[in-house]
């Protein structure tokens, strides 16, 4: 959850602490009431993705000799007390306790009450009212002037750290570092190591726009299911040697 809500900063982490906590406010505030408006759509009692994985679970064939308990909403499977969505096997047995006609109209009666419409509804209930914009603000002293002092209080100075400053989040003692990409590049007409199409040092050689030319003709040739020119496995006749393919 942390690094999520890190990577939605994105670039405002490096701004100032006015300006991101005004970002977070109004993302707050603009995700409580996308989801609330998409919760008001919801025709059925059920969220949609709870209600899709009722019905996964209902194609799905009961197996493994479990026992489940309808009143103690408990199957010894251990998904349905994880998740709180009825497992393969409890929808097996709400159909055979209520009968197939029914089990539409209860199976909703076995759902956690936190994965229920109306939970949804009270979660974004709330609203976070929009404020001002920052040039409507009322002027205040720069400075203030505490009790019993007649001189105004200025802000410690600033001081600047040497060095660039950090943007990346500090990672926990026991955390991994981030692994980058790992590789080597290997030139496809040199076939060296360590380099690519722009820094290879033959790249103006004259002796490898034959095999240049006669590479970007087959990728073309390829490209396009010219079957007039290719054999059925793929390779090209009359136009490439075998030690090129």
């Amino acid at each position: 959850m942390t690094e999520a809500f890190n990577s939605m900063l994105s670039t405002h982490r490096a701004a100032s602490y006015l300006y991101l906590l005004e970002f977070i406010r109004r993302m707050v505030m603009r995700k409580f009431n996308d989801r609330k408006e998409e919760c008001s759509r919801w025709s059925l009692f059920l969220p949609p993705r709870v209600h899709a994985k009722i019905l996964k679970h209902g194609r799905e064939s009961a197996s493994g000799g479990y026992v489940v308990k309808l009143r103690e909403f408990n199957c010894e499977c251990g998904s349905w007390q994880v998740s709180g969505i009825p497992c393969c096997r409890a929808v097996a047995a709400i159909s055979h306790y209520c009968g197939r006609a029914a089990v539409k109209d209860k199976v909703a009666e076995f759902v956690h009450n936190s994965l229920t419409k109306s939970a949804y509804m009270q979660a974004y209930v709330g609203m976070i009212h929009p404020i001002p914009d920052q040039k409507r603000w009322l002027e205040v002293p720069t400075c203030i002037m505490n009790p019993g002092v007649t001189e105004l209080m200025n802000p410690p100075p600033r001081s600047i750290q040497p060095g660039r400053p950090k943007k990346l989040r500090k990672r926990e003692p026991d955390e991994a570092p981030k692994v980058g990409r790992s590789g080597i590049v290997i030139r496809k007409l040199c076939h060296q190591a360590g380099h690519n199409k722009r820094s290879c040092h033959r790249r103006n050689d004259k002796e490898l726009e034959p095999y240049l030319q006669i590479n970007q003709t087959r990728a073309h040739l390829l490209n396009h299911n010219s079957h007039s020119n290719c054999s059925t496995d793929g390779r090209i006749s009359g136009f490439i040697p075998n030690m090129f393919l």
